[in-house]
């Protein structure tokens, strides 16, 4: 044991981590909350109530969506339709709708312009686009029409990526790691990306990146982003196309999603007394 506090030390301030969810349930999300809790970091289910309310950087730090949380259409994607809610009970009344580009996404956008964060996996990172951000579909046509089954289509299929070791949240992954795509969503930045602080973190840089399980038409992703970052504001959006948690069994790129929680290691801290 050390017999003095070493010079310099800082303590660490807890994250307040916000998970999205939904009124009875989101897979991802609940898987999401047995890796949270294995790793002992506290949350705060958060529902999309509390978020078209706004003043979302008095209580958060960061903001996780899961995949089907969101979808570019502006609506996370459940079954069986809204619940009746009469026959609610009142007490979980708050925690009905839905997460809309037409309330939701403009209270985000302020919470991560005001050093918000959010991680967004999955049809989630529709959030890039519904924040003006020049993020569109890679996997589809020059009409912009995504290329139908028929052509392209990779369900529950390992993948391999190229990853840029040199940003912050890659600190401890391998340049090539190995993620689990099922149908996910490919991003094509827009020419002016990198002026509206948008970067590629992982990109598809082969023709024939499956590694195990199969693939129709596998080519088309070649040079398409597979996650980015944008800076807006004072804040920052991960998007994670690849399920980097897929149901507490990813292991391998657990690190990239834990790393985004921090911030890139720029959490919150003050002097030690």
């Amino acid at each position: 044991a050390a017999n003095a506090k070493p010079s310099g030390a800082q303590p660490v301030q807890p994250l307040r981590i916000g998970l999205v969810d939904r009124y009875g349930g989101n897979m991802p999300s609940g898987w999401t909350r047995l890796i949270l809790e294995k790793f002992e970091f506290g949350y705060t289910t958060v529902y999309p109530q509390e978020i078209d309310a706004g003043n979302l950087k008095a209580k958060y730090d960061v903001l996780v969506f899961t995949d089907g949380m969101f979808s570019e259409a502006g609506a996370g994607r459940g079954f069986g339709g809204s619940p009746d809610t009469t026959l609610i009970p009142a007490e979980y009344r708050k925690e009905l709708g839905r997460v809309s580009a037409e309330k939701s996404v403009p209270a985000l956008k302020t919470f991560v312009e005001a050093g918000g964060r959010i991680v967004a996996i999955g049809s989630s990172i529709g959030l890039g686009k519904a924040m003006g951000l020049p993020i569109e579909n890679y996997m589809a046509d020059a009409n912009g029409r995504a290329y139908p089954g028929e052509k392209y289509y990779i369900p529950g299929s390992v993948l391999e990526v190229k990853l840029d070791t040199s940003a912050t949240i890659a600190a401890g992954m391998a340049p090539r790691p190995a993620v689990m795509f099922d149908n996910s969503p490919v991003m094509k930045l827009g020419p002016d990306a990198a002026s509206k602080g948008v970067k590629a973190l992982a990109t598809f840089d082969t023709a024939t990146p499956l590694l195990s399980g199969w693939a129709w038409g596998q080519e088309l992703l070649k040079d398409g982003v597979a996650m980015a970052e944008a800076n807006i504001g004072q804040g920052t959006l991960w998007m994670f196309g690849p399920e980097v948690l897929f149901r507490s069994q990813a292991h391998g790129t657990y690190k990239l999603f834990l790393n985004a929680l921090d911030g890139g290691f720029k959490r919150p801290s003050k002097s030690m007394q």
